[in-house]
């Protein structure tokens, strides 16, 4: 089996061309209209296949047990080494997606684990990174499972023991056979030479943008210490360099500034909360509640200040 990403051609759709259990399979990214009817363009994936064996086997079945998946390839840059930029926790993924106004979440897959998602897009912009950008699995829409079209996703990220986001093809089975089959026949045109959209698992879907900025927010006031710390972490990406807020439009500060006031409103309870715990225990040596290191989290809550100072400083102008 192999693949390889095909975009030779300037300014055309990347396309990514997989030899698998007999069958060659071409993968093409594509503009499509919106599902609104409005001008937003939208892009979608598209798979074809032919047998490799010649016209005479095109009636032939793909030989895969229930539930096996083809390996597409990794997800994200070659290059990059960088594990905090193409894979995040959902914590910092929420941040992220609420300081960019919610753009980068049709981007982001969930990379087999709850708290793990695969973003192929720049930090400061919310673009696409130039690497994923000729990636044709970065096109993949989100499976919206709305209306008599229904779409079974059939494209699945998981992780790799070396963390690397593998993107893989086919219908999952997980215990129940009427979906599995229901999924299955989503694909029966495929071989019979037509050409299928291929979707992802939408696992946070938060519905409209007002909707999904409150509930974006309610989250962040539930977060625990590891996620606090994962989302100063990804504010500092963000907003490390000394120009790095000049350089970013005023609405985005405001959204940052209302990121930080809610973390640090967290991060102050939680401290709180330790503290309490800590006193009545007699216990002054910095580990607080079920043996929970308070040093973390108090250095993200003074990370915090200085930027909610610096936001602050920068409204003033």
């Amino acid at each position: 089996d192999g693949g390889r990403d095909d975009d030779d051609d300037e300014g055309a759709m990347p396309r990514l061309t997989v030899f698998a259990r007999g069958y060659e399979f071409v993968f093409r990214a594509k503009i499509i209209p919106d599902d609104c009817g409005g001008e937003k363009q939208q892009f979608g994936v598209f798979v074809t296949c032919n047998p490799l064996r010649g016209e005479n086997d095109a009636n032939q079945e793909i030989n895969l047990k229930p539930g096996e998946l083809i390996d597409l390839g990794t997800f994200g840059d070659d290059d990059d080494d960088d594990d905090d930029r193409g894979n995040k926790t959902l914590s910092a993924f929420i941040v992220k997606n609420y300081i960019h106004k919610f753009k980068i979440g049709r981007w982001g897959v969930v990379s087999g684990r709850d708290d793990a998602v695969c973003d192929p897009t720049d930090d400061e912009t919310g673009k696409l990174r130039d690497g994923p950008s000729r990636r044709v699995l970065s096109y993949v829409r989100k499976h919206a499972g709305r209306g008599e079209r229904r779409l079974f996703p059939t494209i699945n990220a998981r992780i790799a023991p070396d963390m690397s986001v593998h993107m893989l093809f086919g219908m999952r089975y997980e215990g129940n056979w009427d979906e599995y089959e229901a999924g299955m026949q989503e694909l029966v045109p495929l071989f019979g030479g037509r050409e299928v959209e291929v979707t992802a698992s939408r696992s946070y879907g938060f519905g409209s943008k007002q909707v999904a900025g409150s509930k974006c927010l309610q989250s962040i006031g539930v977060f625990q210490t590891e996620d606090i710390v994962a989302s100063v972490r990804q504010l500092d990406r963000m907003f490390g360099s000394s120009d790095a807020v000049d350089r970013h439009p005023s609405s985005l500060i405001e959204r940052s500034k209302r990121v930080v006031e809610c973390l640090l409103d967290r991060a102050e309870k939680l401290l709180e909360m330790f503290s309490d715990v800590k006193f009545r225990s007699g216990d002054d040596c910095g580990i607080g509640f079920d043996g929970h290191d308070d040093s973390p989290l108090i250095s993200a809550s003074q990370h915090l200040k200085k930027l909610a100072r610096m936001f602050g400083e920068h409204n003033m102008k």
